[in-house]
């Protein structure tokens, strides 16, 4: 009997948050399996959010103050030996005017490179942590997930499992106390002020998004956490509250004075300073969601940045991520009014080719992802135009968010669905020579599959969904079955095919059927 092969050691990693008040580093352990098991967590306040949020800057001072934690979180990595280390700029960076030299300067004092990520990747993350936290709590029921950090406040709506809404507003914390009226007599004016904001940032979003009731209403963020815990009950990996406790609580927030707020309710002081606009950005929502219940997790975005390392480590797939983005793209395809049968048909044969072709192209499942989704938007351009429908398909692709794929996924993916039909890819098309060399490659394999497979269904029947394919060699051969009259995809499939054969130095041919007229 042979021996099971010896399990690989546990890496020791290390995930960091430059947010807009503070920089947060969790290192952990992480298993062969993908089990976490953290190790240290350190929190230092910063004035980024401050500097960016009044003038879109990073001031000197802000700049050297976040240079010295990260030497100093990079001695913490130094004594666990961190092998793997991923740091990530959330809306400060975002909206800096020039974020790129603080960056380099970062890169250069502490070897530590900084990824500024997109507000639709930061919420995948911390729906992703929150997901693995609490997700049998939840059961499936309809669900307002809301993340209210310094700058923006981040807002998923789940229904019936699937993400319906993602988006980001431009109303945070921070941001919301350096525009609550600072010189007006009195709280109880600011409060007022802060409140107005609130409410025109959300009715903005409720023009475009109606959102209405939901069984839960799960709050993240330190203030969330803090209120949870000191006004609603304890449990091992959330706390929960009824409306009334959280009312109770801002009620009497409200009435506290700002200086006597941490020690009243034993909160350090930077986070004293933001509670009141916290809390009311989220009695809005749950004003507009009538929750059953409020949950508070005990997760944050590195316990996302955790588990995207687990999985790269464990070399596992994230199930619920392909279902999550392969369902937004369906709703985006319903809103174009899509060919719902022709769009699963043609991407059910372009991932039969993927798998297919695999040994040639070596891409991988993200990338599989990117090509279903394409597969499913391929003819969206015709909601404004049939004429040119490959080109409007990309820019409504290039324009539009889809949950838990970032900017760089979607111009991707809009190019492979300009490449779909007509011409080739070429650097003469401005979207396509922006991509890195890296990216470009990647859309000349996916277009090549879609092309064919979109060949095979040119008469949008779904005759061919049962196709066969065989490599013989230098030819990729495809059988359809039965007497079907395969004309108009005998006629398509040269033009079509000649990207996959320039791409895999191999011929199409395709087989059965009859030809109209035999």
């Amino acid at each position: 009997m042979s021996e099971a092969a010896p399990s690989k050691p546990p890496q020791v990693v290390a995930v960091i948050d430059l947010g807009s008040s503070a920089i947060r580093m969790t290192v952990a352990e992480v298993s062969s399996r993908g089990d976490i098991r953290p190790l240290e967590s350190v929190i230092k306040p910063v004035t980024l959010g401050k500097d960016v949020f009044s003038n879109r800057r990073i001031s000197r001072a802000a700049a050297l103050e976040t240079i010295q934690i990260l030497q100093s979180f990079q001695q913490i990595m130094k004594q666990y030996q961190v092998s793997h280390c991923r740091a990530v700029g959330t809306s400060a960076f975002r909206e800096a005017y020039d974020p790129e030299t603080l960056l380099d300067r970062i890169y250069m004092r502490t070897g530590i490179e900084v990824e500024v990520i997109e507000t639709i990747e930061e919420n995948r993350l911390v729906y992703a942590a929150v997901r693995r936290a609490i997700g049998d709590v939840l059961a499936g029921e309809d669900t307002f997930f809301i993340e209210v950090g310094s700058g923006n406040t981040d807002i998923t709506l789940q229904r019936k499992g699937q993400v319906t809404l993602a988006h980001s507003l431009r109303s945070g914390s921070l941001r919301l106390l350096q525009e609550r009226g600072a010189g007006t007599p009195g709280r109880d004016v600011e409060i007022r002020a802060m409140r107005d904001r609130v409410e025109s940032a959300a009715e903005s979003l409720l023009r475009e998004s109606p959102i209405g009731h939901v069984a839960n209403f799960v709050a993240m963020g330190s203030e969330a956490r803090r209120t949870a815990q000191y006004a609603g009950e304890k449990k091992e990996r959330y706390a929960v509250l009824t409306v009334k406790q959280f009312r109770s609580f801002l009620r009497e927030v409200e009435k506290t004075p700002e200086d006597q707020i941490p020690e009243k309710f034993g909160i350090p002081y930077p986070d004293a300073e933001t509670l009141t606009p916290a809390l009311l950005i989220y009695e809005k929502f749950i004003d507009i969601t009538t929750p059953n219940r409020i949950l508070a997790p005990m997760v944050s975005l590195r316990d996302g940045l955790l588990l995207d390392i687990a999985m790269m480590l464990s070399d596992k797939e994230d199930s619920d991520f392909s279902r999550q983005v392969v369902a937004n793209a369906e709703l985006l395809g319903q809103r174009c009014h899509y060919d719902e049968d022709h769009a699963k048909c043609v991407t059910e044969l372009s991932l039969k080719l993927f798998d297919l072709m695999q040994p040639e192209h070596g891409l991988g499942r993200r990338e599989r992802v990117l090509l279903e989704v394409a597969g499913i938007l391929h003819d969206i351009g015709t909601f404004l135009s049939v004429n040119s429908h490959h080109k409007h398909g990309q820019y409504i692709a290039a324009n539009s968010e889809i949950f838990g794929l970032r900017k760089s996924d979607m111009a991707i993916v809009g190019n492979v669905i300009r490449y779909h039909r007509r011409n080739l890819p070429g650097m003469q098309h401005p979207e396509y020579a922006a991509l890195s060399r890296a990216e470009r490659v990647t859309v000349s394999k996916l277009a090549a599959l879609l092309r064919v497979a979109d060949a095979l269904d040119r008469g949008h029947r779904q005759m061919a969904r049962r196709a066969k394919f065989r490599r013989e060699g230098d030819q990729l051969t495809i059988t359809l079955p039965g007497q079907m009259d395969i004309s108009l995809e005998r006629a398509g499939m040269p033009e079509k095919a000649s990207l996959f054969e320039n791409i895999f130095g191999m011929t199409v041919a395709v087989r059965g059927g009859v030809s109209h007229g035999s």
